[in-house]
């Protein structure tokens, strides 16, 4: 996000209070903080190796278009 974007509300000491920039790049932001909560949410989840996950993929798959 270019800083030439992003303004600032003063109060009438010149100590900035709010911020104001574009819209999309607001959504961008909160889009962010959604991921970034999930991703908090489910750190102590099982994990499963990529090899695993592929297999299981593989094996959905083939179920699929066996039928």
């Amino acid at each position: 996000m270019p800083r030439e974007k992003i303004r600032f509300l003063v109060d009438e000491k010149g100590r900035k209070k709010s911020v104001v920039l574009p819209i999309k790049d607001y959504q961008a932001l909160v889009e962010d903080l959604v991921d970034m909560a999930v991703i908090a949410e489910r750190n102590g989840d099982p994990t499963q190796s990529l090899d695993l996950v592929r297999k299981n993929l593989e094996e959905k798959w083939l179920n699929t278009i066996s039928k």
